[in-house]
């Protein structure tokens, strides 16, 4: 399972994601209309995950995939689920095969913090936990790589890249692979 195709896969995704937002300025100031791509989190997995299809074939990704002791005798009964596996099909038929890659996503959409500054706490406490499960996934060997893939129109507010926070959760959660992408809203 290759690293560098998923990578090529978030770059077709940014593009896309630059390319509907810029010639779809539905967002606007009076009604705070997001569209017509990217309406809610699960938009921007559904289209990354198409972008995944594209590349890594039929069969090989799935949404909202649960990880839990049915499939890993590693892990406890509790069920837990990623955003995207992209896995061999035939990894799925088989208890203990180490998965693919496993992605999660998250999205900070424009407006999220004059809409209630707690909503973007909230996101960011959501990425770290989202981190550890990766991790920890990772560590006992249930996926070969992991991505957190965070959409950010809040560059401003979130500060990610200025804090220094993708360093710190690169450092504090390897072997996950954080990929940012912060797309700045025309004023």
């Amino acid at each position: 399972m290759s690293r560098k195709r998923f990578i090529k896969v978030w770059e077709l995704f940014c593009d896309y994601y630059q390319m509907t937002r810029n010639d779809y300025e539905y967002y606007d100031k009076r009604s705070k209309f997001h569209g017509p791509h990217f309406r809610e989190e699960r938009d921007v997995v559904f289209h990354l995950a198409r972008f995944c299809y594209k590349v890594f074939g039929d069969a090989w990704v799935h949404l909202d995939s649960p990880v839990y002791k049915m499939y890993f005798d590693k892990l406890n009964s509790t069920k837990r689920y990623v955003d995207i596996d992209i896995s061999d099909p035939d990894s799925f038929m088989t208890k203990n095969a180490q998965r693919g890659i496993f992605v999660e996503v998250k999205w900070i959409w424009q407006g999220m913090y004059k809409a209630r500054a707690s909503w973007l706490k909230e996101i960011l406490d959501g990425i770290e936990k989202d981190l550890q499960k990766l991790k920890q996934f990772c560590d006992m060997g249930c996926c070969e790589h992991s991505f957190m893939c965070i959409v950010d129109e809040e560059p401003e507010h979130t500060k990610i890249e200025m804090q220094n926070k993708v360093t710190h959760w690169k450092r504090k959660y390897s072997p996950v692979k954080v990929l940012i992408y912060s797309y700045y809203i025309k004023s």
